[in-house]
């Protein structure tokens, strides 16, 4: 089965925040734009990293508020939550956004969006199963996957990542590997609601840096 041959100023392998950028920057200056992704639009960021974290910060948030409004003459009740509700709050957050990341929307702006893996062909040259594409520049935005460490017992946990996306409150405390921005955001909800959770970094700082 022969391919479809496309030219292009510019091929972008990954639709997360930075493949999605570049394509739009790109596409809005006149160039003529591949993009190929085959999972989901908005990569880590919309799935499962920054807006998850943030949607599970805000409900933290209310909590914290609730419990402190004793400080401002307020008597409450000590709130109960319902991760199963919050993991609802989570997907109407990123359902909100997830139009300006569309397929619908990038192809809108001229974009061509091919849902399927790319590989390097040559110098200049990417492929999937039905395109080849010659570009004068490719961008890498392939992001990375989180690796389990090699613990111990881990193993029989069992592990769970991405950490934000499956957060539904399986246990009553739990242990994170890493102290980046969606763990720390994790960690986050969970201090403020009463759970015990203490996310791990190699580096002496949390979010990263």
């Amino acid at each position: 089965m022969s391919r479809e041959q496309i030219k292009a100023d510019l091929a972008i392998l990954g639709a997360g925040s930075a493949g999605l950028v570049t394509a739009a920057g790109a596409a809005m200056l006149g160039r003529k734009v591949v993009l190929f992704e085959p999972g989901a639009m908005g990569g880590d960021c919309l799935n499962y990293g920054c807006v998850p974290s943030k949607a599970i910060l805000t409900a933290a948030a209310k909590v914290h508020a609730v419990r402190k409004a004793g400080d401002w003459g307020i008597e409450t009740s000590d709130p109960k939550v319902d991760f199963a509700k919050v993991r609802e709050h989570i997907a109407r957050a990123i359902a909100a956004i997830e139009p300006n990341d569309s397929q619908e929307r990038f192809e809108g702006l001229g974009v061509r969006v091919i849902r399927e893996y790319a590989r390097f062909e040559g110098e200049r040259t990417v492929g999937s199963d039905s395109v080849e594409v010659q570009a004068k520049r490719i961008v890498i935005a392939t992001g990375a996957r989180a690796r389990i460490p090699n613990i111990e017992g881990l193993a029989d946990a069992p592990p769970v990542a991405p950490a934000a996306s499956d957060h539904t409150g399986r246990g009553t405390d739990w242990c994170g590997a890493g102290a980046g921005v969606s763990a720390s955001g994790v960690r986050g909800h969970d201090h403020r609601s009463g759970r015990s959770a203490c996310p791990c970094g190699a580096r002496t700082g949390s979010l990263g840096h």
